[in-house]
């Protein structure tokens, strides 16, 4: 009975672990759908010429195209997203705010100066996703081995 008990706890602390490295993986996400937003935005401003709403209609939904929908409609935008740190959240609204602003030689010079902060953040964002998911799960693991010891 102590053994299955035992196993179940190192489960659950596993599990516990591996939700909690749950928001490395959801910034990882948000900034990797960023930055592709974000090229194909620069393609689009030289070549194709589409509309922010339009290249918002063919990506899938997520927390960046949430932020972007309100912004388009001028509604208040709630910045509030927990995965997300103060200076993330500050660059965010800082892009939203320049993009779709003046002609196309401008923005192409505004998309050309934040691509390296882009890139940059999404590499972060992908070092920490592989860092601490995996960090996560081990300590959850090795706590689930520790109430093991001390019940057994």
């Amino acid at each position: 009975m102590k053994i299955l008990i035992s196993i179940s706890i190192i489960i659950l602390s596993t599990y516990i672990g591996f939700v909690m490295s749950g928001k490395f993986k959801e910034k990882e996400t948000f900034f990797s759908l960023f930055y592709s937003f974000h090229e194909k935005l620069k393609r689009e401003v030289v070549y194709s010429k589409k509309t922010i709403k339009s290249m918002l209609d063919e990506q899938e939904a997520n927390d960046f195209k949430i932020i972007m929908e309100k912004f388009l409609k001028n509604e208040k935008i709630n910045y509030n997203i927990k995965y997300l740190k103060q200076d993330d959240l500050e660059f965010i609204k800082t892009y939203c705010e320049n993009i779709g602003v003046g002609n196309s030689k401008s923005q192409i010079e505004y998309l050309s100066s934040v691509d390296k902060e882009v890139v940059k953040m999404l590499n972060i964002c992908q070092d920490n996703a592989k860092k601490y998911t995996k960090l996560y799960i081990k300590l959850g693991f090795l706590i689930g081995l520790m109430i093991m010891v001390v019940i057994l």
